[in-house]
């Protein structure tokens, strides 16, 4: 396994780093497994790459945190994308996160970290704008 980092489902700086590292990978690599556990749950996921394309496998291990009654440890194929679509859904999913964050949180928005969080996913998105314009 390449990496067994958590992510995290709050948009912090080390969300965009994970995906930025997430990306690096995926660009540089054609093959290859990596897990990815969600923070303070017993669930994460398996990512599978074979050339352009991934296959994604939800897991579920009590001893990673709290299953919610899953059985566990179990791995399920939960389906194949390509790996632009992978890296233009957890942009999505973070734009959300963050959007929410903003509204819920006004203030947070003058924060430098937070700030310079929204460039980072400004720039991703910007990149993933021209990719699907090529």
């Amino acid at each position: 396994m390449e990496s067994n980092q958590p992510l995290s489902c709050i948009p912090e700086n080390a969300s965009l780093e994970e995906l930025a590292n997430w990306s690096k990978i995926f660009l540089r690599k054609n093959g290859g497994a990596y897990e990815y556990w969600l923070l303070g749950t017993g669930f994460g996921f398996l990512v599978e790459r074979n050339g352009r394309t991934l296959q994604l496998f939800l897991r579920v291990d009590g001893g990673m945190g709290p299953t919610q009654g899953v059985n566990s440890p179990q791995t399920v194929h939960i389906g194949t994308v390509s790996v632009n679509e992978w890296v233009e859904s957890i942009a999505s999913l973070s734009r959300s996160l963050s959007d929410l964050f903003r509204r819920l949180n006004p203030e947070t928005y003058r924060d430098p970290m937070f700030q310079r969080d929204e460039a980072s996913l400004s720039l991703l998105e910007k990149w993933l704008s021209v990719g699907r314009n090529l």
